[in-house]
């Protein structure tokens, strides 16, 4: 494993000696490995380090890989700090990334109460990259039944029902996909 800086190169660190020389870092850093496994192993053995050294963590970002790993990306760049580092595989060098005036130009927002036309949250929906499906069993599908929109963000565990009132958000509720039954009562959500 083979550490590059602009100011100067380290060769051959051993272990986990790599994740000690980067939790010790102070500026901002992007550390990249081979795949996604050892990126992930990496960026925990960093933050191991990093709580003893009481210093904050440093953020994984996954490969691009379905609905859940799209969502994960779109919340680790809507939510990072300038002073924040991060961990990936070599393979997100070649994958698109949003930057965050875009992801906050997409950001749908649901709230008990507001006014959205139905046709209007569905063209969102479809323009971020969410899919119609008859019932909704996976992140990233939504189902519009009359004045219920079913919707699973990539960014959450468990999916919303969306309930209108001609264009008012009448109630907004988290759901258990198994059960098809209500969990909790939202006021209000973001689907990034």
């Amino acid at each position: 494993q083979n550490l590059i800086s602009a100011d100067n190169r380290i060769y051959n660190l051993k272990g986990s000696s790599a994740a000690l020389l980067l939790a010790l870092e102070q500026r901002p850093f992007v550390a990249l490995e081979k795949d996604e496994a050892k990126a992930e192993e990496l960026q925990k053995d960093i933050n191991f380090y990093r709580k003893l050294l009481s210093e904050d963590s440093v953020l994984f970002l996954p490969d691009a890989n379905g609905a859940a790993a799209l969502g994960a990306r779109v919340n680790i760049i809507h939510s990072m700090k300038d002073s924040d580092s991060i961990v990936t595989s070599l393979k997100n060098l070649s994958s698109t990334l949003w930057d965050k005036d875009s992801i906050e130009e997409s950001i749908i927002s649901i709230k008990k109460g507001s006014f959205l036309s139905r046709q209007q949250l569905e063209e969102s929906l479809v323009r971020t990259g969410y899919r119609n499906a008859a019932m909704v069993a996976e992140k990233g599908e939504y189902s519009r039944r009359g004045w219920i929109f079913d919707i699973f963000p990539s960014t959450a565990e468990n999916p919303l029902r969306i309930e209108f009132f001609g264009d008012e958000t009448e109630s907004v509720k988290m759901f258990d996909v198994e059960t098809q039954r209500s969990a909790a009562d939202i006021e209000e959500f973001l689907i990034l």
